[in-house]
């Protein structure tokens, strides 16, 4: 996740994922105005907020092809064993046989490039 996207998440969901001046600044331009932090805690402020902020949330959640999320299942031989190692967070997942059709990585949620073998 970008920090982009974890500002724009934080300032929806109301759950810091990054630096809260970072979310504040974020706010501050969704509203386009100074905005002082014991302000946030009235709920018409928060509905404010989340009104303003929410095309750029649902935009994320869109991103099925986003481009940042989409990894590719590399093949290892480890002695006898077999292995396919995920692109994007680089665990890997032992026994080929169960994960050859899984389109996504179980540890990061990458959503996986595979041919027909089920290894690219």
């Amino acid at each position: 996740m970008t920090e982009k996207e974890k500002i724009i998440v934080s300032t929806y969901t109301g759950i810091l994922m990054t630096d809260f001046s970072k979310v504040h600044e974020y706010i501050e331009k969704k509203l386009d105005r100074p905005v002082w932090t014991h302000e946030m805690a009235f709920e018409s402020v928060q509905e404010e907020i989340k009104e303003k902020c929410k095309d750029d949330f649902l935009d994320l959640c869109k991103k099925d092809d986003n481009q940042d999320s989409i990894g590719e299942w590399g093949h290892i031989r480890c002695g006898q064993d077999d292995y396919l190692q995920c692109s994007k967070c680089w665990k890997s997942v032992i026994d080929i046989t169960p994960h050859i059709q899984m389109n996504f990585c179980p540890y990061c949620g990458a959503k996986m490039i595979c041919n027909q073998e089920g290894v690219k």
